[in-house]
Formats: C-alpha cells, structure tokens, sequence
C-alpha cells in the first residue's frame, strides 16, 4: 500500500495539526509504523527522486483511512 509523506514547511518539531505542509513524496509498506520507518534518513535519502529530511513530529502521512498527524509517541488520525 502507498503512504503518502507530508512535511511541515517550517517545522516547529511538535504535533500541531494547522501547521502548513508539502508533499514530498510516498512509501510502499503494509502499516503506518512501517512507513514512518521507511521514511527515515539513515545511510541515506529515503526518497531519492526528492531528497528530504527524515519524517518527524509534526508530519503528516496519508493512508487509505485517512490522514495521521506524527505524534513524539504514535500517530493521530485528523478530521481532514
């Protein structure tokens, strides 16, 4: 399944949901956890065709149930 990453564009690091966000780009995985990880910077680039920053607080990812707002522990689903 593809979760589709957004990024806050000036990132405050904490989970508030109305800071603006881009698209940067989506992962193939089978849950939410498994894309959050997969979104990570480690050896390099998670996204090679948009090199970004890791996935953190504050970010969104978009699943085939909706939109899930990165919290420091989890994930929220929003109302959007």
């Amino acid at each position: 399944m593809q979760y589709h990453i957004y990024h806050a564009v000036k990132p405050i690091f904490e989970a508030v949901e109305s800071q603006p966000r881009q698209y940067v780009g989506y992962v193939e995985a089978d849950t939410l956890n498994e894309a959050f990880a997969l979104s990570q910077n480690f050896d390099k680039s998670w996204n090679p065709y948009n090199p970004c920053r890791s996935t953190s607080v504050g970010d969104v990812i978009h699943a085939t149930d909706g939109f899930h707002l990165v919290c420091g522990n989890g994930f929220k689903k929003l109302n959007y």
